[in-house]
């Protein structure tokens, strides 16, 4: 349950200039005694520049000309419940009554906070233009992270605060009234945004959680990378890495536990970001493998984040009769297109569906010029 109070306050002068205040105070059974309330609250001022004496000159060609700014803070309990608290469950175990983890409570947690700023432009040009800009800055600190320890403690995580997340970016909306007649109106309308997203900081002790990595966006691709096939066999070849300090490439030994032993020996490195930061100066080294499972995963420079996205419509009335349609589109951003990847899958003939595309699978009757630019089996 959550019990809140809210109160607002709003000012214009001279139908040019309005100043806004709110605040609220929240209090989340979601968290314990002495954490429960959060204070929150924005301010923000508009200047309604086409009312000025300086734009009389211009105001059939300029109108509703508003310049925005606000800033506020906002909170977030967006966990379970009873999450500040542990809890057992009764189950039979070993021919007694037993009482066993169901969660693991933590009664420090408290809301997590996100301040933001906006600066914002209105405007209207003549009888056939509204536009609309904005700019945001999105500073999120005191995160809800699910913090995972080993499962012989009984539980496999519990929840805490920390770390720190920016999202900037900046938005457009257009409206064009491209016929305005009595009975036939239309109107075209078009919007877009570009939007950046960095974790700045994470918790201490806590490099990688989930999609989380300080230094880089939640939308960043961490994964193992296919390379190519090896044209001599078919096989699909992905990129491995190994500590050069240590010795050579081999699928046994993982290179941290070599450090940890303070020994030497060929080894393989299954996660490249955290051993890199876990030893600075270390020699890493890449090679390829066939074997999917001991490949290195890493950041590949790509995001799911698109460039810049959006939408455009129109709204359309014929002698009362309306007409709306709306699409959307995105510019950049990569993503994993597992169909795809499913149809060019090496299953049993007839088992499944193929994509044509494996038509130009690796066979040894290829020339070794086809063989180069084959696909994977």
């Amino acid at each position: 349950t959550i019990d809140s109070y809210f109160a607002n306050a709003q000012y214009t002068y001279d139908n040019r200039y309005v100043v806004s205040a709110n605040y609220r105070a929240d209090g989340s059974s979601r968290f314990a005694k002495g954490h429960r309330w959060g204070h929150f609250g924005s301010v923000g001022a508009a200047w309604i520049f086409t009312h000025e004496s300086f734009v009389e000159p211009a105001k059939e060609y300029l109108s509703n000309g508003k310049l925005r700014f606000s800033w506020g803070v906002l909170g977030n309990q967006n966990i379970y419940s009873n999450r500040h608290q542990d809890l057992y469950s009764i189950n039979y175990s070993g021919g007694q009554v037993a009482y066993v983890w169901e969660t693991k409570g933590n009664e420090n947690l408290t809301w997590e906070r996100s301040q933001q700023l906006d600066i914002g432009l209105e405007f209207s040009i003549g009888k056939y233009l509204d536009a609309e800009l904005d700019y945001y800055y999105k500073l999120t600190d005191n995160m809800l992270f699910p913090y995972y320890v080993a499962p012989s403690m009984g539980y496999s995580y519990y929840y805490f605060n920390g770390g720190e997340m920016v999202n900037q970016g900046v938005e457009m909306q257009f409206k064009v009234h491209a016929v305005n007649k009595q009975k036939v109106k239309l109107d075209i309308r078009l919007n877009g945004a570009h939007y950046n997203n960095v974790v700045t900081k994470l918790p201490e002790g806590l490099d990688i959680s989930g999609s989380y990595s300080a230094g880089h966006s939640i939308y960043d691709i961490m994964t193992k990378e296919f390379v190519g096939v090896d044209p001599a066999t078919g096989m699909a070849l992905y990129r491995a890495y190994y500590d050069a300090d240590l010795g050579g490439y081999r699928e046994s030994n993982q290179a941290s536990t070599l450090r940890d032993e303070n020994r030497a020996g060929d080894n393989y490195i299954p996660n490249v970001k955290t051993y890199r930061e876990d030893h600075p100066t270390a020699n890493i080294c890449d090679t390829v493998t066939i074997n999917y499972n001991y490949a290195g995963t890493d950041y590949v420079g790509k995001s799911y984040l698109p460039k810049f996205s959006g939408g455009i419509g129109f709204d359309l009335v014929v002698y009362g009769v309306s007409l709306s349609a709306n699409c959307s589109y995105s510019i950049g951003g990569y993503g994993y297109d597992a169909t795809y990847a499913q149809l060019m899958g090496s299953n049993q003939a007839g088992q499944y569906n193929w994509h044509t595309d494996i038509r130009g699978a690796w066979h040894s009757d290829m020339t070794d010029a086809e063989k180069a630019n084959a696909k994977a089996q």
